[in-house]
């Protein structure tokens, strides 16, 4: 418990560092950085060989070019590639037949959210893009609660062939955790209450799935965890799999609710 509680102090120095320094760079070299061990930990899961690589180079080319030609609402592309990279990452090998190495396309679960979240920093109409640390908040915060409520009062799993440790009042007390926490920084970039009141939501919502995907993969690859390079909390995977489901609705969210939070412009004619 010690060493999972170090590993997350020291991650979310890491990430709030890079969230609100004015320069763009150190979040984009820790998305690559988490993107690039993310994909290792994806590979080694799925035992891609040479095939599903090559598809995977092309869900990685495709999601680093959805945040480069924006469209008016810039998340519409990167939240579709999404979605196809989670459907090819969930599909069964043997449904696709001779389509298999298709399945390399799920290098696009990892990729688009992580470009997205580099996009509206450099998007954001505010320096150090303080306020897109209220997605990670959200996100996080009912991350958090869910494994603290769900080890106190857990009962009832969620989806107990799938992830037997989810449980419905986990994610209750994860979701409660995460309205209070939200709307409490939000009032410090005037962002609106009832704004990140459905934020936390959105991301508590989302994050689960995004978990459950995860544990489908490692429960099919024979696996407790997605890799062992972070002391407590297993492999990169596990550290972020909230973060890619939930990180593109919630920024669509954000600016829904202030249009003037992200400078996106159409680059293309």
């Amino acid at each position: 418990m010690v060493a999972r509680v170090l590993t997350a102090i020291a991650l979310v120095a890491v990430a709030v560092y890079c969230l609100v320094s004015p320069s763009i760079l150190p979040l984009l070299v820790l998305a690559l950085a988490v993107g690039g061990l993310a994909l290792r930990e994806l590979v080694r899961m799925e035992s891609w060989g040479w095939r599903e690589a090559g598809f995977g180079a092309l869900g990685l080319a495709a999601s680093a070019a959805s945040v480069i030609f924006p469209l008016p609402y810039a998340w519409a592309g990167p939240l579709l590639l999404f979605v196809l990279g989670s459907a090819a990452a969930l599909v069964a090998p043997e449904s696709l037949g001779r389509f298999k190495p298709a399945r390399g396309f799920a290098s696009a679960w990892v990729a688009a959210p992580l470009a997205s979240l580099v996009a509206a920093h450099g998007w954001s109409a505010y320096p150090g893009s303080a306020e897109l640390s209220l997605v990670f908040l959200a996100i996080w915060s009912a991350d958090t609660g869910a494994l603290l409520f769900g080890r106190k009062w857990g009962r009832t799993p969620i989806l107990p062939e799938v992830s037997p440790k989810k449980t419905w009042e986990g994610w209750l007390g994860g979701t409660a955790l995460s309205v209070v926490l939200t709307p409490f920084f939000a009032a410090a970039f005037e962002f609106s209450i009832l704004g990140a009141v459905l934020l936390a939501v959105t991301a508590s919502v989302l994050g689960l799935a995004g978990d459950l995907i995860e544990s489908q993969l490692k429960r099919r690859s024979g696996r407790k965890d997605a890799g062992g390079l972070l002391p407590g909390h297993g492999g990169v995977l596990d550290r972020v799999d909230s973060l890619l489901a939930a990180a593109i609705p919630c920024l669509m969210l954000m600016q829904a609710v202030d249009p003037a939070l992200f400078h996106v412009k159409q680059l293309l004619p």
